[in-house]
């Protein structure tokens, strides 16, 4: 048998009030054992290496998955040991068609009394993804009809006894930087279990302990953190986390919430806390990244944090602004903090392409396509869905590239981004995706489909949310020539009841606009004329909030006019329609209240003949910029829709992007690197006010950073609203010291560009002085520099340039 190390390496390794405070623990009396004196098993050295084996080693250890990859099976039949073996086959079955169980990963307890079953099992797979898989397709499967299997992954059982016997309301506490997610480090457990021997043994720096059990079969190693109860509090990371194998002995590290310590000690929302009430965004420009504050009134940005390969394709920040996400070969990472941007997370996705993170910023799904084997075949998509906090995959989701497409066809661009739509709200309750005569809804409670079944729907091809209620939005084309006919549904979540039905006649085409607080949905619609040889366009508005959801039609003053933008005005009852044909069409607004009457839509206003094709409103409202871009060349309208007048017209040449900043104060226009040339940015206000302009040589990305939803009720915003000019005279002051400032700051630079000059004018003065004897001699000795006092006359010269001689031949017969 191995040795354990000697009492000098134990103290190397652990002080000896650790070893005491374990052994009091364990209700072990120290004095009584002799450390040099204990063995471990045979054939077992718990992976500590000796001075010359590690000098061999090459490879790291490998650690098995943890609980993850183990589920429980209750309500099998209980059977004597004779039909021991026929009920093992029928439970392998089922289980083996769903992933790779491990060798000797099935484990039926049975009662040593009656050599009876006990009527549950535990199957251990390969991949915790495997196992969630079998807990999600087989909790409820009905083997017969008295036993209907119920089935739970082994990791919650450790959370299931915790909890408390009595509800208590939970403790609030205080924010305080640096408790949350600290951890003790440096304090590990090596676990190993002798099936034989009926023996669980902990080693516990350096120190073995060899624990009786009570008589339970090799199934055993599996209830240790139930049947010893004072094991439990040592083990504080959870089970999940944990590397533990029934086959060797692991090693059990307590893990941190984050990869970062620091980060997670952080206040991640500390940025909101500006004074200066200033927001944040991230640029991308060469091989660089970086996060600047937006200081309008200093008319320049200030710089946050900088770093180069950041990223290797793009960055994107999560929806409530908390996160920054990075993308990786390997995956993807999420970074934040109050004064550095810290690793706070990673998630392993090989080549992953595409992210989205949830609107709650709960999970994140990445997104990667791979190249088949055999080029007939279509591309293999993987999808995974993760926790955010912890870095778990929730559930992960892989097929041909076939399944994932609209409507079930399609081929590598068949894909449409996100494949999955949240809904619910921020709250991040339901999930969905679109497949072939089939709408699959999934709730994240337990990442499986709602009733366990999808929502069947023939020949649909579209669908939507509803930003603030779980409400889909559906759309079925046109069936049988016109012999059934197009039609858009709004289907409630989770009940499946369909709310409301819509028939369309005709139909080309259907395009579904939510306004941002659910209250309206906009159908574009596209229809036919009666000779099928052009399309038309009108709008079928919904009023979600209303009483039976009424909704009313509305055509364009010229119904065959072409739509080419629409926007509603975000939390507002407001929308904008870009309409007619190019290079001059009209902008009409139009409310869906008129006057006294708040039921019916009417037109506000239309603007004749805008060089626009793109709508973007303020996220407050009331402003809207009409933009050309791409062939309009950057053409800039800023609207005023309250007052139905232009504040200022400008232009950013070649823009291809704009973006407004959260609190609609300001507007970034940009220039990537499509063009190569004049790459960059502008900042302007939101009146049409240019403040400030940086151009980056090969510019990829502007993101402004958002921000969550306030805290203030409705009543205190209008309190606000109401006593604006007693809160606003603190900012007045502010403005007109920076303005003040920034007076001071043009005074010094005037005349530093006077200074300047002068020195430019004394230095040409000097020059002319020192070559006055110069210009004298050319002048013939004139002295005076004054052409006035010089007659000019024109004197012709006639030179030589150049002689040659040629000799010609001459024919005397010819005369």
């Amino acid at each position: 048998m191995a040795e354990v190390a000697s009492m000098e390496d134990i103290r190397a390794t652990a002080s000896m009030e650790d070893i005491r405070a374990a052994a009091s623990t364990l209700g072990i009396d120290i004095s009584n054992i002799d450390l040099d004196s204990i063995r471990l098993p045979p054939g077992e050295d718990f992976g500590i290496l000796s001075d010359d084996e590690d000098l061999h080693e090459e490879d790291p250890l490998e650690y098995d998955a943890g609980f993850g990859n183990i589920i429980v099976v209750d309500n099998l039949p209980v059977v004597p040991r004779e039909k021991y073996d026929k009920l093992e086959g029928v439970v392998r079955k089922i289980y083996s068609q769903i992933g790779v169980i491990k060798e000797g990963g099935l484990l039926m307890p049975v009662d040593p009394d009656t050599q009876k079953t006990l009527g549950f099992c535990f199957i251990e797979y390969n991949t915790a993804q495997e196992a969630e898989l079998a807990r999600e397709k087989t909790n409820g499967y009905k083997l017969d009809r008295a036993h209907i299997f119920a089935v739970n992954m082994f990791d919650d059982f450790d959370r299931f006894m915790k909890v408390p016997d009595e509800w208590a309301p939970p403790e609030t506490k205080p924010y305080t930087p640096g408790k949350s997610g600290e951890n003790e480090r440096g304090k590990f457990f090596l676990l190993y279990f002798d099936s034989q021997k009926k023996n669980c043994v902990l080693w516990f720096f350096f120190l073995t302990v060899f624990i009786p059990l009570e008589e339970s079969g090799d199934s055993f190693p599996l209830f240790f953190p139930l049947f010893f109860p004072d094991l439990v509090p040592w083990l504080k990371a959870p089970l999940s986390t944990m590397n533990l194998s029934l086959r060797r002995p692991v090693k059990i590290v307590q893990q941190p919430l984050s990869s970062n310590d620091e980060g997670s000690k952080e206040n991640l929302q500390h940025w909101l806390t500006d004074e200066k009430a200033r927001d944040q965004f991230v640029i991308r420009a060469g091989s660089d990244t970086e996060v600047l504050w937006n200081d309008a009134r200093h008319l320049k940005p200030e710089p946050v944090y900088k770093r180069a390969y950041w990223t290797e394709s793009f960055v994107q920040w999560s929806p409530l602004g908390t996160y920054l996400a990075t993308v990786h070969r390997q995956g993807a990472a999420v970074w934040g903090g109050a004064n550095a941007f810290n690793r706070l997370m990673r998630y392993a996705h090989p080549q992953v392409k595409l992210i989205d993170f949830s609107p709650g910023e709960k999970y994140l799904v990445t997104y990667s396509s791979h190249e088949p084997s055999n080029p007939r075949d279509t591309h293999r998509v993987v999808l995974n869905v993760f926790d955010v906090r912890t870095g778990k995959v929730m559930r992960d989701f892989k097929g041909s590239m076939d399944e994932f497409s609209v409507g079930g066809v399609g081929g590598v661009s068949g894909v449409s981004w996100p494949v999955f739509r949240w809904g619910g709200g921020k709250d991040d309750k339901y999930f969905a995706r679109i497949g072939k005569n089939v709408i699959s809804v999934y709730e994240t409670e337990t990442f499986s489909l709602i009733d366990k079944k999808s929502l069947k729907v023939e020949n649909v091809i579209d669908f939507s949310w509803s930003p603030a209620d779980p409400i889909l939005a559906l759309f079925v084309p046109e069936l049988g020539g016109g012999n059934q006919p197009a039609r858009v549904s709004l289907v409630q979540i989770p009940s499946k009841e369909e709310l409301r039905q819509k028939n369309l006649f005709s139909v080309s085409d259907c395009k579904m606009y939510w306004q941002s607080n659910g209250d309206y949905l906009a159908v574009k619609v596209d229809r036919y004329t009666k000779t099928k040889k052009s399309t038309y366009s009108g709008f079928e508005l919904f009023r979600i909030k209303e009483r039976d959801i009424p909704i009313e039609v509305l055509e364009l003053d010229n119904k065959n006019d072409k739509i080419i933008a629409f926007a509603w005005e975000p939390k507002g009852h407001r929308f904008a329609v870009i309409h007619g044909d190019s290079p001059r069409p009209d902008v009409s607004f139009y409310s869906m209240r008129s006057g006294s009457n708040t039921g019916r839509v009417s037109k506000l206003t239309t603007l004749k003949g805008k060089q626009a094709n793109a709508l973007f409103w303020s996220p407050a409202g009331r402003y809207i910029i009409l933009a050309g871009l791409k062939g309009f060349n950057g053409q800039l309208e800023f609207y005023n829709v309250d007052e139905l007048e232009t504040m200022a017209t400008a232009e950013h040449f070649m823009a291809t992007d704009i973006e407004w900043d959260p609190t609609g104060r300001y507007v970034a226009t940009s220039v990537t690197s499509v063009h190569e040339m004049e790459n960059g940015f502008n900042i302007w206000s939101f009146n049409g006010k240019l403040l400030y302009r940086i151009l980056k040589d090969h510019f990829f990305q502007f993101l402004w950073r958002p921000r969550p939803p306030s805290f203030l009720s409705p009543e205190e915003e209008e309190e606000i609203a109401k006593n604006l000019k007693k809160y606003s005279k603190k900012y007045e002051v502010e403005d007109q010291d920076v303005s003040m400032l920034l007076s001071e700051q043009d005074r010094e630079k005037r005349k530093m560009l006077k200074d300047e000059w002068e020195r430019w004018v004394n230095e040409w003065k000097r020059w002319h002085e020192e070559e006055e004897a110069e210009r004298q001699r050319l002048r013939d000795g004139e002295a005076s520099d004054e052409e006035e006092e010089y007659l000019a006359k024109e004197v012709e010269v006639e030179e030589l340039l150049d002689v040659s001689e040629e000799v010609l031949s001459f024919d005397l017969d010819q005369e």
